[in-house]
């Protein structure tokens, strides 16, 4: 790169997409974004979004593509009610296309949008501290050095069991250490018959002195990429993913010295947090890692975002203004409580989060769950390791909502109803093409059939999940 081109990229705003939808055929949030889209599902009683976008901000991002297939009047709504529309350094667009079900054909709408120097571009589910200007000048020293220098890939180290990894991610990388770790090889399945096996070809040893397999890091689902991987995807429409299929072309290309020959590159961190929400194992964690602090400065009493007012209690739990709790009520370590909640007396409150404006009755339980805003729980109800998704929800007198459940929107269980483990429920219809997406859940019940232990002033349709930790 010229020293007139590094002054012409200067000259160009810092800009990211954002990708506001699951791109992929993985619905682990279903039902409840059917009524709402993931990224304003609520994470310690802030939406998703919030987060991403905060995390740009700060590290001087002054363009923000927010790129979204469904809810997009919702998403809208959202921006411009947020401080973040007020911010005269931060100029915020939604992209809504209702054609765009993967990764690529996001990117290939997004190369119409006049983008010309390095970009970030991230999912909007992702929560991070780090300081994303350090992996920009990296990135930005090596495309001096050598044009073909295409992505830099962001990668936190933590061991494979680490609870911020989902159950499946087997990710295998192999590094060129003295290539400023530059990937050449990357696989995130293992072979499912023998999921000890690993193949990687011998040209990745070739010539090189140094090459480093890592099993101990983390997609962190943020990458900076320079603007001609955009015209890569345009070129090439058998591009739909990023890492299946873009990143293993180019890995392909290298190992064969094709014509196009792009390096994509890793940054590891170590120090600081980056995870990404992909299902209730890893929503749950990352919850609790905000609660302990790991994500500072984005703590619940840090004043994020503008216009919380949590206090840090004695006993490691937070607790928001004019919240009323009545006699012997228990709230233990990392459990947050929101404003305008009320808690009935010989109530327990285990390392939960409960939101805004919730009605908890008497003898109630909750226990490792979320329980949005607007939900209420009757006297003597039981809710473990589930979550009630608030706005019309309610739970009746003694009914026990068991592990892995999911009551979306306006779902009201009747007087000691017990649901069992791993269901989901929901008003809304789901129509074919989401049940094809959709290989996790199967129906049980039609649309329309009013269940037993359902108030029966509404319908509802009844998931089952086969595996509550996967989902």
């Amino acid at each position: 790169m010229s020293r007139d081109d590094e002054l012409l990229e200067d000259k160009h705003p810092l800009q990211a997409v954002v990708f506001c939808d699951s791109l992929d055929s993985c619905p682990k949030f279903r039902p409840v974004t059917l009524d709402v889209p993931k990224v304003l599902m609520p994470l310690v009683n802030v939406p998703m979004l919030d987060y991403v976008i905060e995390l740009l901000a700060a590290n001087g991002t002054q363009e923000i593509y927010l790129f979204c297939r469904s809810h997009a009047d919702k998403l809208i709504a959202h921006v411009e009610a947020s401080k973040f529309s007020t911010m005269e350094s931060l100029k915020i667009e939604t992209v809504v296309s209702q054609g765009a079900w993967t990764e690529g054909d996001a990117l290939r709408e997004m190369s119409e949008f006049g983008i010309k120097s390095d970009f970030i571009l991230i999912s909007g589910d992702v929560v991070s501290n780090m300081d994303l200007q350090k992996v920009l000048a990296e990135h930005k020293e090596r495309r001096t050095r050598d044009k073909r220098c295409i992505m830099t890939m962001v990668f936190k180290e933590v061991p494979p069991a680490h609870p911020t990894r989902p159950v499946h991610d087997k990710t295998l990388v192999a590094l060129d250490l003295d290539a400023s770790n530059q990937i050449l090889h990357f696989d995130q399945i293992a072979d499912k018959s023998n999921p000890s096996l690993v193949r990687i070809e011998s040209k990745v040893f070739e010539g090189r002195d140094v090459v480093q397999l890592r099993h101990d890091l983390m997609d962190c689902n943020i990458l900076v990429c320079s603007p001609e991987i955009l015209d890569r995807f345009v070129d090439d429409f058998d591009f739909n993913e990023i890492r299946s299929d873009f990143l293993s072309s180019v890995l392909a290309d290298m190992l064969s010295d094709r014509l196009h020959d792009n390096k994509v590159h890793a940054y590891i961190l170590k120090d600081q947090y980056a995870a990404k929400i992909q299902d209730l194992q890893t929503y749950k964690h990352i919850s609790r890692d905000i609660l302990r602090r790991w994500v500072y400065p984005i703590v619940p009493d840090g004043n994020f975002p503008t216009g919380c007012q949590y206090t840090y209690c004695r006993g490691g739990f937070y607790k928001e203004v004019n919240v009323q709790t009545g006699p012997d009520v228990t709230i233990e370590t990392d459990s947050l409580i929101g404003e305008g909640t009320v808690i009935g007396e010989g109530s327990v409150v285990k390392g939960s989060i409960i939101g805004r404006n919730c009605i908890i009755g008497t003898g109630v339980t909750v226990e490792n769950s979320f329980v949005w805003s607007g939900s209420e729980l009757c006297d003597g109800c039981s809710v473990k390791c589930a979550l009630v998704c608030g706005s019309g929800v309610k739970v009746g007198k003694n009914a026990i909502v068991s592990e892995g459940c999911i009551l979306s929107f306006g779902v009201r269980l009747g007087a000691g109803f017990q649901l069992p483990a791993g269901h989901r429920m929901t008003l809304n219809p789901v129509d074919e093409m989401d049940m094809e997406d959709d290989d996790e859940f199967e129906m049980e019940f039609g649309a329309g059939g009013e269940q037993e232990g359902v108030e029966q002033d509404e319908s509802c349709l009844l998931y089952t999940s086969p595996s509550p930790r996967d989902s």
